[in-house]
């Protein structure tokens, strides 16, 4: 079980005096908004993955292509197996560092978000996250996108 989903225990790091929500935030990584998916590839915590509609499996996403960056967007809480079900993230903060404030789009290397929209022909642009601060993030991928020509 990841962290995230084990409440029990986050309410009692959360009471204990002066360290308890330090703690939390250091261990907890979503908002409330998470599902279990199977993923197609391995995957590390924090890679950002794409439904590939032909298998219904997660793998990492990237501008390279509509194919890997038009779909449902999540991203990893945990390590994940090759055609294993792990826990991701829909929607809500992620908990991360040295980020830098603005937003973030979807990267061209797999599995990585870019402070920079791509600029090649072909490549998606599409807006994933906002950055809160430099160790918070708002993961809320936007539905729209668009490809360069």
């Amino acid at each position: 079980m990841v962290y995230n989903e084990a409440t029990w225990l986050r309410a009692i790091i959360l009471m204990i005096p002066y360290i308890g929500s330090s703690v939390d935030m250091l261990l907890y990584k979503k908002g409330n908004d998470t599902e279990k998916f199977i993923a197609g590839e391995d995957l590390e915590d924090g890679d950002n993955c794409y439904l590939n509609v032909d298998d219904g499996k997660f793998y990492k996403a990237c501008a390279v292509s509509s194919k890997t960056g038009s779909t449902l967007i999540v991203k990893a809480l945990q390590p994940i197996n090759k055609d294993c079900k792990g826990v991701f993230l829909v929607k809500g903060k992620y908990f991360s560092k040295n980020l830098k404030t603005g937003t973030l789009f979807l990267g061209l290397e797999p599995g990585k978000l870019s402070s920079a929209a791509p600029k090649d022909s072909d490549n998606v642009v599409r807006l994933i996250s906002m950055v809160l601060n430099e160790n918070e993030e708002y993961f809320n991928p936007s539905s729209d996108w668009l490809t360069l020509k």
